[in-house]
């Protein structure tokens, strides 16, 4: 009775926080500045434009701001089920992503369970819970981002190599490693990492040599197929990927110290824990490889396997650990290190067990830290929905703006590119220096941590939408603030100097 009323509570809050997400709740900005923008033009004319992130006009050799960087199929994809060419339809698209892929998790791991032939007990329907809420804001990943997509894509590649003979691997493999590098570079090189190593496990050298080469094969010429559909030349996608890399990289070692690394790996959103989270991922794996050699089921091909760990841990230095915001390489994998976790624990007997042991102890108290996760996002999500403003709202109020002001420029910032999908009268702007075309200035409240619009030089506040209030969870401020779409707008103060 209580795993089902679990299980019934875990589905509500998935619900919950999909339909905050329809309704623009957390506001997409940020990274969603990257990925997003270009959906609305390649729905309605085939084109993967750019309009609002700055350095991608820059990477771009014919400064038209052409998607001519990372992994392109992500908004192309989104394009394609967008019922409507407009930011609140593809809000609600995200929405069903990301609630599916957690819905998707649950089934993840109760498909191993069966597959292990274990009895679904109460308990273990308890675990699966507790572990999708761990898992929630890895699964989401960070705003608008393709980790979603590519968490959903690794766990049905790993079901279906599970519940398939060994000469359907490479097949599988193949394509989802292909389809993964044209999402996300970075994450379909890691994934092809991973099922080399993988597949060391139970493959001889020569079988192992043909299953990885076909694989690779395989995920090229996926590659290759997708680029028809792409709307640009493959060396100006080639270019502009290496120069995107050179800046994020250089960016990442220049920046970034060890209280970076504590903040986004112990209490940012998306990486909630991820310190604590990962580690027992590792002790799971450790506990799980160990057991296999105690019992003479190890690698079959162990040079191989160590080959493959080889490189995998230069991978997570070159691409995870080079700079702290780039986690976010890392988030699609942790369904397959949860999967482990979940093996170690679901596997020895809960009742007349004894005392419990030290990895039972230190799992289940990093995982109820890492529930906090979600339990904050909640507050936030209802904190917003209470007081602040959601996407439509905001839209309605910023086209009131602009009928006032008809003709006038307009500096818009980066992170509210969602307000419009009608770009003919703005500038965008990343709040560090007014434009000086523009008469009117409008300034986010999302990622600001203020409650009241900061003074801007030479301008006054003339309407005012941020949300005042602090969002609290028993009784302490969350810090984060509002992650709705409250603004303000300004116009310039004739009676300030020039």
């Amino acid at each position: 009775m209580l795993a089902s009323l679990a299980m019934i509570l875990l589905v509500a809050t998935i619900v919950f926080r999909s339909y905050a997400t329809a309704r623009g709740i957390p506001l997409l900005a940020g990274d969603a500045c990257v990925f997003l923008p270009q959906t609305i033009p390649f729905q309605q004319r085939g084109e993967l434009v750019n309009v609002v992130w700055r350095p991608a006009s820059d990477l771009d050799a014919r400064g038209e701001g052409r998607m001519v960087y990372h992994g392109f199929l992500y908004p192309m994809l989104l394009s394609v089920v967008m019922w409507q060419a407009d930011y609140v339809t593809l809000s609600r698209v995200l929405a069903v992503l990301q609630g599916g892929t957690m819905l998707f998790f649950c089934v993840f791991l109760w498909s191993f369970a069966k597959r292990w032939q274990w009895r679904l007990t109460s308990g273990r329907i308890l675990l699966i819970g507790l572990l999708v809420v761990a898992c929630a804001n890895y699964l989401r990943g960070a705003v608008g981002r393709p980790e979603s997509l590519a968490a959903l894509l690794l766990m049905v590649g790993v079901l279906l190599v599970s519940a398939t003979p060994p000469a359907w691997h490479g097949w599988i493999a193949g394509i989802g490693i292909g389809a993964l590098t044209v999402i996300d570079p970075v994450v379909g090189g890691m994934a092809g990492l991973a099922f080399a190593g993988a597949a060391a496990w139970w493959l001889h050298p020569r079988r192992w040599f043909w299953t990885v080469a076909g694989a690779a094969g395989l995920s090229v010429s996926f590659f290759v197929a997708c680029l028809f559909w792409y709307p640009y030349a493959f060396a100006d996608w080639w270019s502009g990927t290496l120069k995107m890399a050179n800046y994020a990289f250089a960016d990442g070692i220049r920046k970034y110290d060890l209280r970076s690394y504590l903040s986004e790996y112990l209490w940012s959103g998306s990486g909630w824990f991820l310190f604590g989270t990962l580690t027992l991922a590792l002790w799971s794996a450790v506990r799980l490889i160990r057991r296999q050699y105690l019992e003479g089921t190890g690698p079959v091909f162990p040079a191989a396997l160590f080959a493959m760990l080889v490189l995998a841990g230069a991978a997570l230095s070159r691409f995870v650990l080079y700079a702290s915001w780039a986690k976010y390489n890392v988030l699609p994998f942790m369904p397959i290190g949860f999967l482990a976790i979940f093996y170690e624990l679901g596997r020895t007997p809960v009742p007349n067990s004894g005392k419990p042991t030290a990895f039972r102890r230190a799992a289940f108290l990093i995982l109820a830290i890492a529930s906090l996760g979600l339990a904050g996002d909640l507050v936030e999500r209802v904190h917003t929905m209470r007081f602040g403003l959601d996407l439509a709202q905001a839209r309605d109020l910023f086209g009131a703006v602009r009928k006032a002001h008809a003709g006038e420029v307009i500096a818009l910032p980066e992170n509210l590119f969602t307000l419009t999908e009608n770009y003919s009268n703005i500038i965008f702007w990343n709040g560090s220096r007014p434009p000086a075309k523009a008469s009117l200035l409008v300034t986010a409240q999302f990622y600001s941590g203020r409650a009241t619009p900061p003074p801007i030089d030479g301008f006054q506040v003339v309407a005012n939408h941020f949300n005042p209030q602090r969002p609290f969870l028993f009784g302490i401020p969350v810090s984060r603030g509002d992650r709705g779409s409250g603004f303000a707008v300004y116009s310039r103060n004739p009676a300030a100097s020039p």
